[in-house]
């Protein structure tokens, strides 16, 4: 996380608020630099899981061939346990990234102050209603702002909260492919199947990770 260009933005511009308003921000974003380490750990967990299980699959067509049953049976457990771990340092990222998405969405509200009966208590208030907190407070946005908030939306926060924290189908299964993560539904075709951006976990934090400069900026 380019947490020290976030700093350099606070010291610039936080002369400019009161000092219990100075402290609150400064907390924030404190926060926000405590939650985008656990993404660092979370990346460097994924990248040892991801790297685990490649090895484990590796010619493991060859391998069973010659096994017993129950060696296969082994073996097919023990890969089974591998997906389950980058499964959870998949979600685990998910999960924080969108933390750091909602976390970035206060702290503009709290720079930059309320708007009535519009809040920016997350990312996705964010994207509602970046147009009416633009005209409220006069600000001038950066290039493609708005286009890396509902970037961000997609690649982050909807993923997340329909494929990981509010999935509900019972017949949805996960697995891990050289392309990406995808979730699958039974051969039914029931209306819960579901795939997931075509994108690693690396590829979505590089995206929180300029989104939340963006927006901080």
């Amino acid at each position: 996380m380019d947490f020290e260009s976030i700093q350099r933005f606070a010291d610039e511009f936080l002369g400019r608020l009161l000092e219990r308003d100075r402290q609150m921000v400064h907390m924030s974003l404190l926060k926000i630099g405590r939650r985008c380490d656990f993404l660092s750990i979370i990346q460097d967990r994924y990248h040892e899981a991801d790297a685990q299980l490649r090895a484990a699959l590796d010619g493991r067509g060859d391998r069973l061939i010659s096994m017993t049953s129950d060696e296969r049976l082994k073996l097919i457990e023990e890969h089974e346990q591998l997906n389950v771990a980058l499964h959870l340092e998949i979600e685990s990222f998910y999960t924080f990234a969108k933390t750091v998405l909602d976390d970035a969405a206060r702290l503009i509200e709290l720079f930059f102050g309320r708007i009535p009966a519009k809040p920016l208590s997350s990312h996705d208030d964010l994207t509602k209603r970046l147009h009416d907190y633009q005209q409220e407070k006069t600000l001038e946005l950066p290039a493609r702002f708005n286009d890396a908030v509902r970037e961000l939306r997609r690649e982050i926060s909807d993923f997340r909260d329909h494929a990981v924290a509010h999935e509900q189908c019972p017949r949805t299964s996960c697995r891990c492919g050289i392309a990406g993560f995808r979730t699958t539904s039974k051969p039914d075709h029931l209306s819960c199947s579901r795939r997931s951006p075509p994108l690693h976990p690396v590829c979505c934090e590089a995206g929180a990770q300029k989104g939340l400069v963006r927006i901080v900026n």
